[in-house]
Formats: structure tokens, C-alpha cells, sequence
């Protein structure tokens, strides 16, 4: 959510760096339009610099915002164990 996007976008930015990002999204409860604009643009940048970049075992609650926004075909380059 909103309250959380700083903490995930200063990681994401680390991760990016150090190589292949895979981030875990299970305990997700809710999710915020711009969280899901913020990892789509991770992944166009981890891309950008070869770097993979995968969001596993997602949370009801994640791919029913990634549904409900019409992201689905987007989020199925880079979402693994849905």
C-alpha cells in the first residue's frame, strides 16, 4: 500500500543493483495502483540493465488488483506461481 511504497521502492532500487530481483509478494494484503505502476517500471528498468526480475507466489489479494486494473497481460511477463 501507499505506506509501504517508500521501503519497497528503496529495496527494488538495491536489488536492481546488486543483480536478478525476485520479490515475494505471498504476504501482500493490499496493493495501491501506484505499487503496481511502481513494479512495472522496476521490471522495464531491471530489463533495461539485463537484470531478471520476477514477483512469485502472489496473494489472492495481488492478483485480484492486478485483474481489477486490467494488468493482467502485463504483470504475466514477470509473475511466476499464479
Amino acid at each position: 500500500d501507499l505506506d509501504s511504497m517508500d521501503n519497497v521502492r528503496e529495496w527494488l532500487v538495491n536489488a536492481v543493483d546488486e543483480g536478478d530481483v525476485e520479490l515475494n509478494a505471498a504476504p501482500v494484503q493490499r496493493v495501491a495502483t501506484n505499487s503496481l505502476l511502481m513494479l512495472v517500471s522496476a521490471s522495464q528498468t531491471a530489463a533495461k540493465f539485463g537484470v531478471g526480475f520476477v514477483i512469485s507466489e502472489p496473494s489472492e489479494a495481488f492478483t485480484d488488483a492486478v485483474e481489477r486494473l486490467g494488468m493482467s497481460e502485463i504483470f504475466s511477463k514477470f509473475l511466476k506461481g499464479n
